[in-house]
């Protein structure tokens, strides 16, 4: 239902809507409008538009913009069908125009059953104005859709358009990666903060941030790769790598220890892995190294890129490989005091690695 591979990049139209859906209930009450209702001054907006438009993104949400919302006909029991969410937002609810209305509707990709998407541009016109609301699908945007600026500067006021030009400033990830190499700079330009491509796994991660301060714990895997290079892949996985067994909270607010190493967020389900040298049997060096190198943001530190590279050279499977490959395109990796302290394996995936680069 979810085709992830097709939703990394701009959607050319051909990518059915449906298959940007994740959530079978949002699924059915989509077919539900499109059955129940007259789609030619209905605009899908909010969450699933910019699923549909960039990049995965787990909603319950349906937004609907239409010209009247007196004339729009609800699915059955209005706003609440199998705990799914309807929101309809009219012309006078945005504070838009006929004209304005009219424009975004002419735009618009149109999906399974005529069910009209708003583009990426014009969703960006309407986010502009609450950013610190929207900023997360703001920053989906950015990275995968193709925005108007001409469009923008023209019908933002001079305030709201300064604000996107420092957005996209900010969030560009070509700008900064052609001008940013140190990961300490790239961390401190706030390009990224941290986000999976799930909602209820950056909650996992937040809570679990906000539980256990002061942890001598550094984040590594998938989800710290995420922060050097954004939205390159999602992650479910959440990694962090202490240096003793004896460091490891037996007990963290919000979560039940369900194994050795491994915590689960009571509210997602989603799964904190709590790893050791001697779990992931790298060799007790390796770990110190990764500490020694690992970036401070305050509440928690995050592993290096050098130490990423490090890390996943003991294991490489083929999504290691990409990251890797990603990691080296952006950045300085720096291996030269790991290598002494390499396993084989991780010396003999290095050798791999040397190959496929020259």
């Amino acid at each position: 239902m979810r085709n992830i591979g097709k939703m990394f990049y701009y959607n050319d139209s051909n990518r059915s809507l449906y298959e940007s859906v994740g959530n079978v209930n949002v699924l059915s009450a989509l077919k539900q409008l499109v059955n129940n209702n007259d789609l030619k001054d209905t605009i899908l907006i909010g969450g699933l538009a910019v699923s549909y438009l960039s990049i995965p993104y787990r909603s319950n949400d349906i937004d609907i913009l239409v010209r009247n919302k007196k004339k729009f006909n609800y699915f059955p029991n209005d706003s609440h069908r199998n705990g799914i969410k309807l929101d309809v937002y009219d012309i006078d609810d945005l504070n838009i125009s006929e004209n304005m209305f009219n424009v975004m509707k002419d735009k618009c990709l149109v999906s399974d059953g005529g069910m009209k998407i708003i583009s990426a541009t014009h969703l960006m016109f309407l986010y502009m104005n609450d950013t610190k609301k929207y900023l997360r699908c703001i920053y989906f945007l950015f990275k995968n859709s193709s925005i108007d600026d001409t469009f923008l500067r023209e019908n933002l006021t001079l305030d709201k358009y300064s604000e996107y030009e420092r957005l996209l400033r900010n969030n560009n990830k070509d700008y900064c990666m052609n001008n940013v190499k140190k990961y300490k700079d790239f961390i401190t330009c706030k390009l990224y903060e941290g986000n999976s491509g799930f909602p209820e796994v950056d909650s996992a991660f937040d809570d679990w941030i906000g539980n256990t301060r002061g942890q001598n714990q550094v984040l590594i895997g998938g989800y710290a790769f995420m922060n050097y290079v954004p939205n390159d892949r999602s992650t479910q996985d959440i990694d962090f790598i202490f240096l003793t067994e004896g460091d490891i909270p037996e007990h963290v607010v919000k979560f039940k220890k369900i194994r050795g190493h491994c915590f689960r967020h009571l509210s997602t389900h989603v799964e904190i892995e709590t790893l050791t040298s001697e779990y992931l049997r790298i060799g007790v060096k390796i770990s110190e190294l990764v500490f020694e190198d690992a970036f401070d943001k305050g509440d928690f530190k995050i592993a290096s890129p050098s130490s990423i590279v490090a890390l996943k050279l003991h294991r490489l499977d083929d999504k290691d490989l990409s990251d890797i490959t990603n990691l080296m395109d952006n950045y300085e990796i720096d291996l030269t005091k790991y290598i002494p302290h390499f396993s084989e394996k991780a010396l003999t995936n290095l050798q791999k690695i040397k190959k496929l680069w020259q």
